[in-house]
């Protein structure tokens, strides 16, 4: 994935840690550090991953990425053991 971020992007990615807090948006470079499944070692692909503690956080971090057009790709505990969703 390209380290390169546009305006619109860093304005998503402000705003999700103005909500959610530094410790609950991950950069691009950290999620990389991720494989996308236990038996996939490829590293995830991402302009962030987030964290969020709540389900008011949850709604509030969807209606920005809505707001901004960014696509969503729900993420769990990472077993993934039936490939049901894939980040790349």
């Amino acid at each position: 994935m390209s380290t390169s971020v546009t305006a619109t992007q860093q304005a998503t990615l402000d705003a999700l840690i103005s909500t959610l807090g530094s410790d609950g948006v991950l950069p691009a470079g950290d999620v990389a550090q991720r494989q996308s499944s236990w038996i996939d070692p490829a590293p995830l692909q991402a302009l962030a991953l987030l964290r969020p503690r709540t389900t008011a956080e949850v709604a509030a971090a969807l209606a920005i990425c809505h707001a901004a057009h960014q696509p969503v790709i729900v993420y769990g505990g990472g077993t993934n053991l039936v490939r049901a969703t894939e980040s790349t």
